[in-house]
């Protein structure tokens, strides 16, 4: 139980912690969401720094539901770059966060030269890199170039789904305790 409240309390301090160096700094975020550095090839499959929005969703005419859990959330399977990924879908964080050990099951090649970005969880600052998820799915919804936040294993004990994909979607809403996800 003790594990369950800390993971969603650093879900939930990682959600608040975005808005707030957005608040405190504006630019910061779309700075490093937006710059692309020159990477070799082989990495470039692996990890890659966001780039210029270029979404693609690959289906169209799709409905995915997911039941509200007894707690209130909506926890589901995703597939990130293929990998399976178990999230909390949360409406109010800005970004897709991940752990680093998330990061590194899906493809994401992660120094400590990338962890150059400071935020504020439940567990108080951590350190975060910014990554662009190649591909996320959920049923037949399939969204590209995802921007997402990777905090350390210990700042963030799962992931959380947030609006940098939720946004690529047509519709998104809750309807008896059920989210509705239609692209």
């Amino acid at each position: 139980m003790l594990k369950h409240a800390i993971m969603f309390g650093s879900l939930i301090g990682a959600a608040i912690a975005v808005p707030m160096i957005h608040q405190a700094n504006p630019e910061l975020l779309g700075r490093f969401l937006t710059r692309a550095e020159p990477q070799p090839a082989a990495q470039q499959l692996a990890y890659a720094e966001p780039k210029p929005r270029q979404n693609a969703p690959a289906s169209s005419g799709s409905v995915v539901t997911v039941p509200m859990d007894a707690r209130g959330h909506f926890v589901t399977d995703f597939k990130f770059n293929g990998q399976k990924v178990k999230a909390l879908i949360d409406t109010g964080a800005t970004y897709v966060a991940l752990n680093r050990s998330t990061a590194g099951r899906i493809g994401a090649r992660i120094s400590a030269q990338d962890m150059r970005y400071t935020v504020s969880t439940a567990n108080g600052e951590a350190r975060a890199a910014a990554i662009t998820i190649e591909e996320v799915t959920i049923g037949r919804i399939r969204v590209r170039n995802v921007p997402a936040l990777v905090l350390e294993d210990k700042a963030l004990d799962g992931v959380l789904m947030g609006m940098s994909f939720l946004k690529e979607l047509d519709r998104f809403a809750i309807e008896d305790r059920t989210l509705i996800l239609e692209n």
